[in-house]
Order: structure tokens, then C-alpha cells, then sequence
């Protein structure tokens, strides 16, 4: 039996692309939500720029899973450890997703200047959700399981996701492996 029904819990979800971390996220984050009646807020804070079709898609279909939930959306593409700082300073007992970690990095390589920014976002990130006194639900990619990529940046970026991926499954209490929509419970 997991304990987050207990006490207040850090969950890492990391999987391949499509493997229903998303909708796992949301079923982890009713349960604590339904179980924890204190539990005035839930936040879902999604990190996807609709940048193309497929990912207008995407955010479509993940609103409608969330749609009469009652979880609140904040779109932060960039800085989410701002957005968690404000849940956390305006709400005591809140349940919060950020989904996904993946997009945000991208996001991160696309939108800032430097590595120093980068890594600046990465601490303020990791530094906001250590501290995080409520529940909190963090979604990612696993990218090590594939090919070693040709071009020098997407290694750089897998470089920096799965370091930022060890450092979260660190912090968390409780870490699931998503393979074909099954939950493997690592931690």
C-alpha cells in the first residue's frame, strides 16, 4: 500500500512517450485528493507550448481529462518553480501535477540564452519542489532507453533531463516506471 494517503508525498512518473504518465498522474492526484478532504486546491501545471498541431492535440486531450475535475491549470512553460512557490505560499493542503518535466527542458533550451539560465531554472526548480510542503505529482521522460543521438545538443538536452530525472527521483518518496500503460513501482 503506498503511503501518500498518509502523509504528504513527493511522486515521480517517468515513462516513454505515450505510455500514460499523464492519466496515471491524474489518478494518484484524485485518490490523494479524495482521500485528503482538506484538500481545498488541486493544480495542474502544464508546462506544453501549443507550438504545432500535434501538440494542440495533446493539450486538447489532456484538458478533457481533466475537464470536471476540478483542477485549476497554470500554463508555465518556462518557470515552474515560480509557479509552485506561488501554490505554496497561497495554499497549505494543495495537490499539484507538473506535467512534464520533458516539454519544460525543451522549453528551457528553446527560450533561454544560456546554460547558466538553464541551470539557474533547473535549481530554482528542485529547490521549490524539495521544499514543497503539500503533495506534489512530477511527470517525465525516461530518454536513456533509446539511441545515442547524433547531433551534440539533443545529447546535451538528454544529458541535462536525465540528470534533472535522477535528482527528482532523489527527492521523491515514491517512483513509478509507466511501460504500456502499466505502473511499475521503483521506489
Amino acid at each position: 500500500m503506498t503511503k501518500f494517503f498518509a502523509e504528504k508525498m513527493k511522486v515521480f512518473i517517468i515513462g516513454g512517450n505515450g505510455s500514460g504518465k499523464s492519466s496515471f498522474a491524474l489518478e494518484i492526484g484524485e485518490k490523494i485528493s479524495k482521500k485528503n478532504k482538506n484538500y481545498l486546491k488541486k493544480y495542474f501545471i502544464a508546462t506544453c507550448e501549443p507550438i504545432d498541431e500535434e501538440l494542440k492535440e495533446k493539450i486538447k486531450k489532456h484538458r478533457k481529462e481533466r475537464k470536471g475535475l476540478g483542477w485549476q491549470t497554470i500554463e508555465e512553460p518556462i518557470e515552474i518553480s515560480k509557479a509552485i512557490k506561488y501554490i505554496r505560499k497561497k495554499y497549505k493542503n494543495a495537490v499539484v501535477i507538473v506535467d512534464s518535466i520533458t516539454l519544460w527542458l525543451t522549453n528551457l533550451f528553446v527560450h533561454k540564452k544560456s546554460e547558466k539560465e538553464i541551470k539557474t531554472e533547473i535549481e530554482n526548480f528542485l529547490e521549490e519542489l524539495s521544499g514543497f510542503e503539500g503533495d506534489i505529482i512530477v511527470v517525465s521522460n525516461e530518454c536513456g532507453l533509446g539511441i545515442i543521438p547524433k547531433e551534440k545538443s539533443v545529447r546535451k538536452w538528454e544529458n541535462f533531463l536525465s540528470q534533472i530525472n535522477r535528482r527528482i527521483s532523489l527527492i521523491s518518496d515514491e517512483v513509478y516506471f509507466l511501460l504500456a500503460g502499466i505502473p511499475q513501482k521503483i521506489k
